[in-house]
């Protein structure tokens, strides 16, 4: 029993370990191409193919419940949405995307509300809310601090909540609410990520100007509202996931699930810290 134990520690350490190398490996991708300005469109445009990604595997989970969406041109709406944040014009780009797919709609015939109505919605759910993390790149000045506030407290927030969940979690969530989380590892996830943001509070007094020039008690608040805004959006997807009796959202990560079983805290939090940062800039 004992050594069982042993074991179980090493695995959920090893677990944690793992999803804190991935995490810092691929902020460091984003960051450089977030800080360097030759980038910035590089940057937009891997955001706006992630969209479409994460868009093809919203409207292949919607199918397995039976319903018909308009994936192609929900997908090619998505990404003009991801090219009107670029310009800045994030709103105006949602508008005409979901215009464009009810005519769709309308133009082959497709009489299904049901499908209309989760054709658009996927539009707001990874479209929408993916192009922020455009908009956020585009804050004059602060833009890469942003972005590293983002990513960086997202998945520290994914990366506590997964290794406390599992080490020490004993009373679950409603399963109404999820089947396998626990409040353990929700408040974990809060810990984990508090804690991050005072860290890069800590680099930003000692000097990294990328990073905004908020107070303690901010950073703070940003670490508390993006954990609890990644932990609904991951439990939006997992919603999603067991509506459509699907354990992944894809398989874009061979063995390790979709992209949007990647992103499904972002893209909750990217909203959250962007209309944070227009009020405390």
């Amino acid at each position: 029993m004992v050594q069982w134990a042993r074991s179980a520690s090493r695995g959920e350490s090893g677990g944690i370990l793992l999803r804190l190398l991935t995490a810092g490996a691929a902020l460091a991708v984003v960051s450089v191409l977030a800080f360097y300005r030759p980038l910035h469109i590089a940057f937009d445009i891997v955001v706006s193919l992630a969209i479409a990604v994460g868009l093809l595997e919203f409207y292949g989970l919607v199918r397995a419940t039976g319903i018909g969406p308009e994936s192609f041109w929900g997908t090619t709406a998505g990404i003009w949405i991801g090219v009107a944040a670029h310009f800045g014009l994030l709103n105006l780009g949602l508008l005409t995307g979901i215009v464009g797919v009810a005519c769709a709609h309308l133009l082959r015939g497709n009489r299904n509300i049901a499908g209309l109505a989760t054709s658009i919605f996927g539009l707001v759910y990874v479209a929408w809310m993916g192009g922020f993390v455009i908009l956020l790149r585009a804050l004059p000045q602060t833009g890469v601090g942003h972005i590293m506030i983002l990513f960086g407290l997202v998945w520290l927030n994914d990366a506590g909540a997964y290794g406390i969940g599992r080490g020490f979690g004993q009373y679950r969530l409603p399963a109404t609410i999820s089947p396998n989380k626990t409040i353990e590892g929700s408040l974990g996830g809060v810990a984990f990520a508090i804690l991050g943001a005072l860290i890069l509070k800590e680099f930003e007094r000692l000097g990294a100007t990328v990073l905004p020039p908020y107070s303690r008690a901010e950073y703070v608040l940003i670490g508390f509202v993006l954990s609890v805004a990644g932990q609904l959006g991951d439990l939006t997807e997992s919603y999603f996931k067991r509506d459509a009796g699907a354990k992944d959202s894809g398989r874009f990560f061979p063995g390790h699930g979709g992209l949007l079983d990647r992103i499904d805290g972002t893209l909750f939090a990217a909203p959250a810290l962007y209309y944070l940062a227009r009020g405390l800039l």
